[in-house]
């Protein structure tokens, strides 16, 4: 492990990140990302798509005014549970043979034992989701990936989860190496990067899209979905109203400033498939030689395209998706 001369901070540090795979890249690579598909990723890396710039965002902003406070907690936890007197420092890293592996540390022990200390400062609903679900949490699990990427760099033993709020207790989860995993990881970057070098799409969940109209109907669409739903939750609060005040007139139609309504009676649907098996069973066939009668009479089956948001944004095309060659893996950082 190569330890660089500069801080987390500036262009200098911003291009270096550039150049291979950040820890915070990880849990998107192994597919254990809440907010980013690796298809998203790997646009980035390659300069087909813009990151976006989170230096506004609320959580980021959070994060980076209270790590100071997060580090200072993680050091009186590792003095108070594992009676280890040590500062915490924030170097970035890289890998001596495979120079795209790269980590930019929260905690480094100066004491001479590498425990790398990964320090979140969450929402208090991720808070209150790590601290009830523990080790079972979706956010514990994504963020496990990237400090297990860390511990592998400093071909560390153990390593150290950590959530901080501020006037909460600090959660801490050790994590303990395990070969596997730190074998997966690395393939798994490695082949990720070779994506990267070969200009060459990675697996990804779907097939992205980046056409000028397709992103301009995906935009119209998205804003039409967000305004239909908006309309419905007001409709549907409204009808609420409108019902009770019709059920309380006694009467079959009421109404007034531009709305009626009306009570009718609906008679129940019918069960057909149950009439069916009834109606066979009476007359002498069983359940499974009706099954295959029924099926004679099954109209063509047909492909439903459901269009719905997801979680991932602006996304873009891939016109083929040739799987990378992974190279042997090597121990040696």
């Amino acid at each position: 492990m190569k330890l660089m001369n500069f801080t987390q901070d500036g262009d200098t540090w911003l291009n270096w990140r550039k150049g291979g795979v950040g820890g915070s890249d990880v849990p998107v690579i192994m597919n254990a990302s809440n907010y980013e598909d690796v298809l998203n990723l790997w646009m980035e890396k390659v300069g087909r798509k813009k990151a976006k710039d989170l230096s506004h965002n609320p959580h980021v902003k959070r994060g980076k005014q209270q790590e100071p406070e997060a580090r200072a907690a993680m050091i009186q936890w590792l003095l108070k549970h594992k009676g280890r007197k040590t500062d915490l420092t924030a170097p970035c890293a890289q890998s001596e043979q495979h120079d795209f592996i790269r980590v930019s540390y929260d905690g480094l022990p100066t004491d001479g034992i590498m425990t790398p200390c990964e320090l979140k400062c969450p929402s208090e609903r991720i808070y209150a989701e790590v601290d009830f679900f523990q080790e079972q949490s979706p956010t514990y699990l994504m963020y496990r990936w990237q400090l297990i990427y860390q511990m592998m760099l400093a071909n560390a033993d153990t390593g150290y989860l950590a959530f901080y709020l501020r006037g909460k207790p600090l959660l801490v989860f050790e994590v303990l190496k395990q070969q596997a995993q730190f074998d997966s990881v690395f393939r798994a970057v490695e082949e990720f990067w070779q994506c990267v070098v070969n200009d060459t799409p990675p697996k990804s969940k779907f097939h992205a899209i980046y056409e000028p109209a397709f992103i301009e109907s995906a935009k119209d669409w998205l804003a039409a979905h967000h305004t239909i739903s908006q309309a419905k939750k007001k409709r549907s609060k409204a009808e609420k109203v409108l019902k009770q005040y019709h059920a309380n007139s006694h009467a079959n139609k009421s109404g007034g400033s531009g709305v009626e309504m009306t009570s009718t009676e609906r008679s129940g649907s019918i069960d057909y498939k149950k009439a069916y098996f009834e109606l066979a069973a009476k007359a002498g066939l069983a359940q499974n030689d009706a099954e295959l009668m029924a099926e004679k009479f099954r109209k063509d089956s047909s492909t439903i395209v459901s269009v719905k948001p997801s979680n991932a944004t602006d996304q873009v095309i891939i016109t083929s998706f040739n799987e990378p060659h992974a190279q042997p893996f090597s121990a040696s950082f």
